[in-house]
């Protein structure tokens, strides 16, 4: 952790000097996930979190783009269920700063755009549903009635609500 004295004398906290972050109740090391990324097969590899707190989950890209079925397959072999990425996204060229470096902030600004309208129709049974679980868990626009329950960053504390939010859909109170 890193921190600081201010003028105060009081102790501020300030963030962490590794890629620690907490997902799900799990600390994770983001660069763990990366080296694990590679060794299931891409040449590359950025992780980052997407969303906060209980909403929190790991987005990952990897290059080349032809490597991913073959990290997708091969992913549970290197990581844990915790440390699996919630998005495996494939790119041939990544964004790169003035600098050089792959420009993460744009991989997070585009992490809401890919993949498009959501798999689902919004009318059906099934995007009923699906606009239920998105009242309650921020879904990706790749989420579709196939996902899983953890591959879109859900835990036992959203049950409860997402019941709710299903009771209000199909059992409708009447006043």
């Amino acid at each position: 952790d890193m921190g600081r004295l201010d003028e105060s004398g009081v102790l501020r906290f300030l963030g962490r000097a590794d890629r620690q972050v907490k997902v799900r109740g799990v600390r994770v090391e983001l660069g763990h996930v990366e080296a694990g990324l590679r060794a299931a097969g891409a040449q590359a590899a950025v992780v980052q979190v997407v969303g906060q707190g209980a909403a929190a989950t790991l987005h990952a890209w990897v290059s080349p783009l032809a490597a991913l079925d073959a990290v997708k397959r091969e992913l549970r072999h290197h990581l844990s269920k915790a440390e699996t990425p919630s998005r495996l996204v494939g790119l041939d060229a990544w964004p790169l700063t003035a600098n050089g470096k792959v420009d993460r902030t744009a991989l997070l600004a585009e992490a809401g755009r890919l993949g498009g309208a959501p798999a689902f129709d919004p009318s059906s049974l099934e995007g009923a549903i699906m606009v239920a679980w998105a009242s309650v868990l921020p879904l990706p626009a790749h989420a579709s009635f196939d996902s899983t329950f953890d591959s879109l960053g859900a835990t036992s504390l959203f049950v409860g609500r997402a019941a709710a939010a299903l009771r209000a859909v199909f059992l409708p109170r009447e006043d």
